[in-house]
Formats: C-alpha cells, structure tokens, sequence
C-alpha cells in the first residue's frame, strides 16, 4: 500500500510545482481543506475538512470497537477455555484456539503436518487451554472473528484519511495554478488596448501595450 501511495506523490508533486501551487498542494497534504482556504474556496475547505472529521471520527470508533471486542472474545477464552488471564498472546495462538479443542489437539496434528519442525506448545500453564465444548469454540472463533474485521474497518478508514489528503492537495494546487493563469490573462488583456480615433478624415486603429 505505501509503495502505492509514494508513486502517487511522485505523479501529483509536479503539478504543485509552480508558484503558489506549491503552497497550496503542501498546506492541503498536511490539512485537507487548508490549501483551498488559501485560494479562497471556503466551499471547498469546509468540505474538506468535514469529511476529514468523518473520517477520523470513524477510525477512533472502530478502533474502540475492535478493543471492546478483543476484551470480549479474551475473556470468553477464559471462562470457557481455561486459558491465563494474561492477554499477552501471539495472533497465532489465538488462531489455534479457535481451531483446535485443546493445546494438546493441537501439538498432535502439529507433529502429523509439520514431522520434527512443528511448533509446539509447551506443557505449562501459560499456553494451556481446553474447550469445554465445541460450540463455545465456535462461539470464540466468530468473536475473533468480529475483531479482527473491526480492525480491518479501522486500517481501510485510514487509507481513505490518505486518500482524503491527496485529494484535497492535488485539487488545491491545481486550483492555485488554474487562479494564477486566470489572473495572469486578465492582467495581459488589460495591458493590451485598441484605441480607434474616428476622425473623419483621418481614422486610426491602434494597439497600445501598458507597462
């Protein structure tokens, strides 16, 4: 994702390249809506910003989601499995404790896979659980299961944060640059004057250029 994210860089910084693109495109980078406010576009700033808002209120919600259910499915561990109170685990020991009744299911099918380079789980207290029943381990599994997608959510909202800031710095740099053609033609229109002098013997056209 990040090597996507540095080509994109590469591809947007020379539109900003140019006068007070530059500014705009890094005042946006770093606060979507910031740029646009320098160009003077408050529609867009406001709108900017706002989805900017959104998008951060939705990432600290699933990440608190995701913590509430992680303590959920813990515990569940713990009452039903017999598993330590210690939430300092491996995300594959938990991968393994939905799968498997007990750590010594799991050590048997370890040896049949994997021959001498299995992973076992040593005999002691710290690695030890037992199901009491299968449908709690299924009720586990599907626990993990709405955490783990819970921090998927919070890790795809925060692509879209990225996102949300490229947008608004290649939208605001490009919009100085369109300004400053914009302002740059009127001043040469303005320079430039036809001057005809309707003298009926003697009419004139003439170009006068200001400095």
């Amino acid at each position: 994702m990040w090597l996507r994210v540095f080509v994109t860089l590469l591809l947007v910084i020379p539109v900003a390249s140019e006068g007070s693109g530059a500014k705009a495109f890094w005042t946006s980078l770093l606060l979507p809506g910031a740029g646009q406010y320098l160009n003077g576009q408050s529609v867009s700033a406001t709108r900017f910003l706002t989805v900017e808002a959104a998008l951060w209120g939705s990432y600290l919600g699933w990440q608190h989601i995701a913590e509430i259910r992680s303590q959920n499915y813990h515990t569940y561990a713990v009452v039903h499995a017999g598993i330590s109170r210690s939430r300092d685990k491996s995300k594959e020991f938990y991968d393994d404790l939905g799968f498997y009744d007990d750590f010594h299911q799991h050590n048997s099918f370890a040896v049949v896979e994997d021959g001498s380079n299995a992973e076992l789980y040593p005999d002691a207290a710290e690695f030890f659980w037992e199901w009491n029943n299968e449908q709690s381990r299924l009720r586990f599994r599907a626990l993990r299961n709405d955490a783990v997608g819970a921090e998927r959510n919070a890790v795809l909202i925060t692509g879209l944060i990225l996102a949300n800031h490229l947008t608004a710095a290649v939208h605001a740099a490009r919009q100085a640059t369109s300004g400053n053609k914009e302002h740059s033609a009127e001043r040469e229109k303005r320079r430039f004057q036809v001057y005809f002098a309707a003298h009926p013997m003697n009419p004139r056209l003439a170009l006068i250029h200001r400095f």
